[in-house]
Parts: C-alpha cells; structure tokens; sequence
C-alpha cells in the first residue's frame, strides 16, 4: 500500500518509503545518523524518513518528530528507504521512554491497510498518545 515519493512542501528533506523495505526484527537496531521509516499520526498512506537519534531506534519505538513546525509523536516502522540527499534528512527529536507497539500490531496495521485500501489506521496512534500525555509528555 506504501508507495514511495518526495514532499516537497514544509517538510521537504523527508522521504515517504515503500513496504518493501527490509524487515527488521523487533530487537535490530537502526543506528544512529541511518534513516529510519516512521509511521506518523498524519493522513498519509506512507511511511517518512528520518534520521535516527543518538542511541538508535528500533522497529516499533515510539518517538517525537516534527512535521512542518510541530511535534507529533510517531511509530518507527523500519529502515528508511531514502531516494533523496541524506543531508536534507530531518531528525526524529527523540526516542520516548514507552514499551515499543509490538510487531504483531504493526503487521495488523499493514494487513488492514491493505485490505482496506486505507493507511494504516491512525487512531492507533491515538489511544498511547493519550495515554503518553502527547507528544512532549511523560507516559502516566
């Protein structure tokens, strides 16, 4: 369901990545400075590019990134596919202190997509962000 294309709006320097990128168990880390592919509350069918923090991130970390010039709190989904200078890459601010959204829900979220012919559904999103206080907040 995820095709690949360039924003060339606010955001420009963000890649949208394909499902085909290669899977990465829930335990593989994406090292820091490598694009990483986030799954953000936003209404797209396709996943961003972002450059990892300090530390790394793996599938399935919650972390804080910024569309445009707000922060929203999204889901690392796998590697980064790039397509696009990696200087122009923007950061995923940090990596939040929640338990990661395990592998089988991200498969879900993928299978349902696809059925539906939607994007993943991002009222997934919705209940831990509350539940997190937001993006910015401390998990409760």
């Amino acid at each position: 369901m995820r095709g690949r294309a360039s924003d060339g709006a606010k955001g420009a320097g963000r890649c949208m990545t394909d499902s085909a990128s290669p899977t990465l168990g829930d335990n593989d880390l994406i090292p820091e400075g490598a694009l990483a592919a986030v799954l953000t509350p936003a209404p797209l069918d396709k996943t961003l590019d972002y450059l990892a923090p300090p530390g790394g991130v793996s599938p399935g970390d919650w972390v804080e990134v910024r569309i445009g010039p707000r922060p929203v709190v999204a889901v690392v989904w796998g590697p980064g596919e790039g397509g696009f200078p990696i200087e122009k890459a923007k950061p995923i601010l940090r990596a939040l202190d929640l338990p990661p959204m395990p592998k089988a829900t991200r498969d879900f979220l993928d299978r349902a997509a696809e059925y539906t012919l939607a994007e993943p559904d991002h009222a997934a999103l919705a209940r831990p962000l509350a539940q997190a206080g937001g993006a910015g907040g401390e998990a409760q």
